[in-house]
């Protein structure tokens, strides 16, 4: 068994064998502040012994202050604490200035009193620190570049929208007034003709008005109230809006409403709006016909089980090439020359929103059949 003294020797040893290959750099100062001794570590960042041996640790180590006499003291003048309880700070070594963390503790032994500070060279960890900060910085601003390309995008869709939505009823006044005008000059309308059409006018700017309403209060993020009506008033109120636009192209108009009223909770200038588009797709599909074959047909019906109930708008047009099905709802898309591929993604939106499905029938062998289907309000 081994004396005292040879475990003594071995342990100084095995001390001196850590002390020498301990990755971290290792400063002994004293109670002044004087820096006695340092591994080859520490000599990586503070040079040479003869250049720091009796230098006081503040040469080194800016963020020490005052009279160090102890530990405590010394740990509170030092910047930052870690989670790990090292201090984050800076060691000064000629011009250079060096990101360190460090850990001190108090020593009295045999031959010395002071410190053993423990200091970890951090400039890689710095390094990769602020490479990832400035990718951060860099995904930051160009999710701020996406934001605005976003924004604008937008803006030009609601301007799209609005633009496509408002181009019906100024259309219809328009066609009114130039009807009225021409009448006149031919003294061929009379007193009560001309008042029922400034009364069709005032309708279409009224919807108008509506449709800019619509958009002020989805722009302010605000819930229009809906209300329960019988859908077959509400589908009669709209055909009065598109009368003359379905006049001036020489379309028979088919509306077989149901024999008893079928109430549904809707927004009414909402709903208005998809059945004004519906009907105006089938009015464009139209132009291939002559014009004693132009046909629209409107049905209301409610579903088998009374829960819903299905407006179809069909015309004997062209229809629709069974290739280009799957993408007539997507928004710009459209088969129209001047079109803006809007007001069908825009119908079915709304419909969504009022609990319903806006579909295409593929079944649909002459011209095109777009089916709404809304729930029933419960009695």
């Amino acid at each position: 068994m081994p004396c005292k003294s040879e475990k003594a020797v071995h342990s100084s040893a095995l001390y001196e064998a850590v002390f020498e290959k301990l990755a971290d750099a290792v400063i002994y100062f004293d109670k002044s502040g004087m820096i006695t001794c340092a591994n080859p570590a520490a000599g990586k960042l503070l040079g040479s012994r003869e250049s720091w041996h009796g230098q006081h640790i503040r040469t080194y180590i800016p963020a020490f202050n005052g009279e160090i006499n102890h530990s405590d003291h010394v740990v509170s003048s030092v910047e930052n604490t870690t989670s790990s309880g090292y201090h984050e700070t800076t060691l000064q070594h000629g011009h250079r200035t060096i990101p360190v963390e460090l850990s001190i503790t108090t020593v009295s032994t045999d031959g010395f009193d002071g410190y053993i500070c423990l200091i970890r060279d951090i400039s890689a960890r710095k390094q990769i620190e602020a490479k990832v900060h400035q990718q951060a910085e860099e995904i930051r601003r160009n999710h701020e570049q996406l934001a605005h390309l976003d924004r604008i995008s937008l803006t030009w869709v609601m301007s799209s929208s609005i633009a496509h939505e408002l181009n019906q009823p100024l259309t219809s006044i328009l066609l009114y007034t130039q009807t009225c005008k021409q009448l006149f000059r031919q003294q061929k309308i009379t007193d009560q003709d001309f008042i029922k059409t400034l009364e069709r006018v005032e309708k279409q700017a009224n919807r108008a008005i509506d449709i800019i309403n619509n958009w002020r209060h989805l722009i302010n993020q605000k819930t229009l109230p809906a209300q329960e009506m019988d859908i077959n008033k509400l589908v009669e109120k709209t055909l009065d809006l598109v009368q003359a636009d379905i006049a001036a192209r020489h379309i028979h108009l088919n509306f077989q409403p149901f024999a008893t009223p079928l109430v549904v909770e809707v927004i009414e200038t909402q709903i208005q709006q998809v059945m004004i588009n519906l009907i105006r797709n089938a009015a464009d599909a139209l132009t291939v016909r002559p014009q004693h074959e132009r046909l629209i047909r409107i049905t209301i019906k409610p579903t088998q089980d009374h829960h819903c109930v299905k407006v179809t708008v069909q015309d004997n047009g062209e229809g629709i090439p069974q290739e280009q099905f799957h993408k007539i709802f997507e928004p710009f898309y459209t088969s129209k020359g001047s079109g803006l591929g809007m007001g069908l993604a825009i119908s079915q939106s709304i419909i969504k929103d009022h609990g319903g499905v806006l579909e295409a029938n593929e079944q649909c062998k002459d011209g095109t059949e777009f089916v709404v289907t809304l729930p029933i309000s419960p009695v």
